[in-house]
């Protein structure tokens, strides 16, 4: 019957924690990898309680399982240490706080296994109040002197309770020891906030930026149409004496017509406009990264054909072509190739983005996502990019071959 219970509390308990751990990664998919990690957790940890009375091995053990589940769910390794300690010190908090409130516990005694039912509880109470006071809607990456800066403070919990539990808890300071465990649960909450605080933060600083890349579009549009006006105005007042002069040069026939239009279209051409392809908002974006190049390409080719409107979200659509245009430019500009080409058009209900460019640079990768090689480069990446498509079904597909880098994008616009 004993067995009985601490198995189910076990259930109860790996459940909890499997939903800790959603509160820091959204993906809502469910695969039978997933299922069979969270079963393997709950067996081996019960078995290993039930094999060993010590309490130290039982720490490292549930702690090192807890950091290979979470490693499921992210391919960063201070991401993953960070979110398995927070996690696994709540859960210490918690129990140490059960046996010391509610039982004469002391190191080296049994504990009733209905007990284990309160801490489940306890521990669920907590799980729903970061789940209900933390939003993460977002997965940005963040610097990873953060993340060891957040780590380090429930890794020192788990040493600091276990040492209190096992060396000075005593019949006498039961009620100082509570304090204790308490102040260290409330100080690894205030972690979870810490960290929802700094990706708000990294969210709002994006957002400022993508705003104001917005705002400078659309003043390096107004120049445009001014500068286009200017030309028009021009045209209209000297149209007749072109006409006239026109006329009698068509008459004459001795090769100064061409010379003459060519010319003209010289004289009424807006040099800053790069980019009509039927569509106000992507030209505004375009003419605006374009206008970013400083030095002379190559091979600068650009084709772009869009309906005048297309149901899709600014926002986004604005994070997609800086970000990567902002990355091919910069590729290609310290290139010795300095090739650039963007190519966008729609078929039917899809919008495709194919942009390339040459590049010197090594690429880097780490943990199987490309790198930016800007000096100080902090942008919100290639990967988030990828998770703006695919949050509309679109695919991103990326390629790397002889100095020649490629990105492909295909949107679904409703």
């Amino acid at each position: 019957m004993k067995a009985v219970i601490i198995f189910t509390t076990n259930i109860l308990r790996t459940f909890v924690n499997y939903k800790f751990v959603k509160v820091f990664e959204k993906n809502t998919k469910k695969n039978i990898i997933e299922l069979v990690a969270w079963s393997l957790f709950c067996i081996l940890t019960y078995l290993f309680h039930m094999m060993f009375s010590s309490l130290i091995v039982n720490v490292i053990v549930n702690l090192l399982f807890l950091i290979i589940l979470v490693r499921l769910y992210t391919n960063q390794t201070v991401k993953c240490l960070f979110v398995a300690s927070l996690i696994y010190i709540v859960n210490m908090v918690c129990d140490g706080l059960v046996y010391i409130l509610f039982t004469r516990y002391t190191i080296g005694q049994d504990v009733e296994e209905y007990y284990g039912i309160i801490t489940v509880l306890f521990i669920m109470l907590i799980e729903k109040i970061v789940e209900k006071l933390i939003k993460i809607e977002d997965d940005f990456e963040i610097s990873k002197k953060h993340w060891i800066a957040f780590t380090i403070v429930p890794l020192i919990s788990t040493y600091v309770i276990y040492n209190v539990v096992t060396r000075i808890l005593t019949e006498d300071n039961r009620m100082i020891v509570a304090v204790i465990v308490l102040g260290i649960l409330a100080n690894n909450m205030i972690i979870f906030f810490l960290y929802s605080s700094v990706l708000e933060a990294h969210k709002e600083r994006i957002a400022q930026n993508i705003l104001q890349k917005q705002i400078e579009a659309y003043e390096n549009q107004i120049m445009i149409y001014e500068e286009s006006q200017k030309k028009y105005n021009d045209l209209k007042h000297d149209l007749k004496h072109h006409v006239m002069f026109l006329q009698s040069v068509a008459n004459n026939n001795d090769g100064k017509l061409v010379k003459y239009l060519n010319t003209l279209e010289k004289n009424y051409n807006c040099p800053q406009e790069l980019v009509n392809c039927g569509n106000s908002e992507v030209d505004r974006i375009l003419n605006y990264m374009l206008s970013q190049i400083k030095e002379p390409l190559n091979e600068l080719e650009v084709t772009a054909k869009i309906p005048k409107e297309i149901q899709y979200e600014l926002y986004d659509l604005n994070i997609i072509l800086c970000n990567l245009i902002d990355n091919a430019i910069y590729a290609a500009v310290n290139s010795r190739q300095k090739i650039l080409r963007i190519n966008m058009y729609m078929r039917k209900t899809m919008l495709f983005i194919e942009i390339l460019n040459s590049y010197d640079h090594p690429i880097k990768q780490r943990n199987h996502r490309y790198v930016t090689t800007k000096p100080n480069g902090h942008g919100i990446g290639l990967e988030h990019v990828k998770k703006i498509v695919e949050k509309t079904n679109g695919v991103m597909d990326i390629k790397v071959d002889d100095n020649v880098f490629s990105v492909k994008v295909m949107i679904y616009i409703k």
